[in-house]
């Protein structure tokens, strides 16, 4: 999806308003161009339906987080601790965000939106391996490089991605009530410093 325009942006930040006041069922074209107090036609302007709509919503929410993965030789376990930091906090200024990370489960009856949750959720399971397979090829403390011991890096990604879920979706089912980035940064570092086998770590 190409950027958004700033009348765009502020459609979404107040479909997203509406979505923390009443679920993504309280999310309609109609609702939502009487929160803006415009008429349907001029929203339709801007978007073609609700789907565009959470469709742009996972474009913001790429872009804040998982567009500025480092991939290069900067990743280390440190540097996807502060990249999920970026997201533990954003969805904590943001808790109707949450539901964009779980935009999966609303997708069964919508092929289109389901395809763009896949291909999106698939492409973030490959930039974090890719940033996995290269704190691997990092030589160690120990002055080796990655063993057979050493979980594969798509294994560690899909480990990591369903790890966070778990851990935003039990914020959330709580409420909101407690700290989200701290135990999600134990999540992430825990995980992140396994690629090395008990004996070492990045350096």
């Amino acid at each position: 999806m190409r950027e958004l325009t700033d009348r765009q942006r502020q459609i979404v930040d107040h479909a997203i308003e509406m979505i923390g006041e009443g679920g993504l069922t309280g999310l309609t074209m109609r609702r939502l161009s009487e929160r803006l107090g415009v008429t349907e036609p001029a929203l339709y302007r801007h978007f073609e339906n609700k789907t565009a709509i959470l469709a742009a919503m996972l474009t913001v929410l790429e872009a804040e987080t998982y567009e500025r993965l480092p991939l290069d030789q900067t990743a280390s376990p440190e540097a996807l601790v502060a990249h999920f930091d970026r997201l533990f906090a954003l969805l904590t200024e943001r808790p109707a965000l949450a539901t964009v990370v779980f935009l999966d489960e609303f997708a069964a009856t919508d092929p289109e939106l389901q395809a763009m949750v896949s291909e999106l959720l698939a492409k973030n399971r490959e930039r974090l391996a890719t940033a996995f397979a290269t704190m691997q090829a990092r030589p160690t403390a120990t002055g080796g490089g990655a063993t057979a011991a050493v979980p594969d890096p798509d294994s560690l990604a899909t480990l990591l991605l369903g790890g966070v879920r778990l851990v935003v979706r039990e914020w959330r089912l709580d409420g909101c009530r407690w700290d989200l980035a701290e135990r999600g940064r134990r999540l992430v570092f825990a995980l992140t410093t396994t690629m090395n086998g008990p004996t070492g770590r990045s350096e």
